[in-house]
């Protein structure tokens, strides 16, 4: 009996040292990752089905991130989203981080991989990509 109890807590011991380690690397990703993201906002006239609580003529809201393709530039005025987002969009705003709203524009949008690329007036600092040599298991 006692064997079996050494055993569980050992067990649990384990189990919430995994936790606290998962919950220590969330945060990290998250102190990394927030200031690059942004809510995007598109306002589709017309759409009859608002959701999410957004008032009428405005479709639900998506997500996207500030990103460079130059490693080196830390600030950029690209934002990538889902293109089935702003599909229908007439306007597109985004609101980042400290909740300031901005128009802008779309630049590209490819139906068949779901990506949009929207254009900024003002920069935002960059997601950051991990590393260059991405392989399986690597931090991204």
């Amino acid at each position: 009996m006692v064997n079996k109890t050494i055993k569980s807590v050992l067990y649990l011991t384990i189990l919430l040292i995994n936790f606290s380690t998962l919950a220590h690397d969330s945060s990290k990703v998250w102190e990394k990752a927030y200031k690059s993201t942004v809510v995007v906002l598109p306002t589709w006239p017309g759409y009859n089905k608002p959701g999410f609580g957004a008032p009428a003529g405005t479709a639900p809201a998506g997500t996207g991130f500030y990103m460079s393709l130059d490693i080196k530039e830390k600030m950029t005025s690209y934002i990538i989203t889902a293109a089935h987002v702003i599909k229908n969009a007439k306007i597109v705003e985004i609101k980042d981080y400290n909740n300031k709203s901005e128009q802008v524009d779309v630049v590209l949008t490819d139906f068949k991989t779901d990506i949009a690329i929207l254009k900024s007036k003002t920069k935002g600092q960059s997601i950051r990509v991990a590393s260059k040599n991405i392989k399986y298991g690597n931090e991204v």
